[in-house]
């Protein structure tokens, strides 16, 4: 089977702040039909999994507005205008944590939503902290 991917047809803008572009989009589907769907677009961010030593990482309690509720997750944040990747990630290891790391390995990039957010997550593991 041949991959025939979506068409945009329109897009209107919906809403805009510092952090987020939300817009409607009216697509094409394979089969010719027409849906609306409405995006977000973040951008890009990253995380990453800092290791004390072989055994032991440190993670930061987090308070997430949407879910009211609080976890433990590893430091993760935004990529800035004009930032690399590797450059977000040591920020937001200091602002997060209060360390910088020695090694940043690339894990992997993957989308954090299952189809309406457009935002890459870059994934890091951090070692010499």
């Amino acid at each position: 089977m041949k991959h025939k991917p979506w068409k945009t047809v329109s897009s209107r803008p919906v809403y805009k702040n510092p952090w987020i572009d939300v817009r409607e989009d009216v697509a094409e589907m394979p089969d010719g039909r027409t849906t609306l769907y409405g995006v977000i677009e973040l951008g890009q961010c990253v995380g990453i999994v800092p290791f004390l030593d072989d055994e032991r990482i440190v993670l930061v309690r987090q308070y997430r507005y949407v879910q009211e509720d609080a976890r433990w997750e590893i430091p993760t944040g935004g990529v800035h205008q004009g930032e690399t990747r590797e450059q977000a990630a040591q920020r937001e290891l200091q602002e997060e944590i209060g360390y910088r790391a020695e090694q940043l390995e690339y894990i992997n990039g993957n989308y954090t939503s299952k189809s309406v957010c457009h935002e890459t997550a870059h994934l890091y593991i951090g070692r010499g902290l």
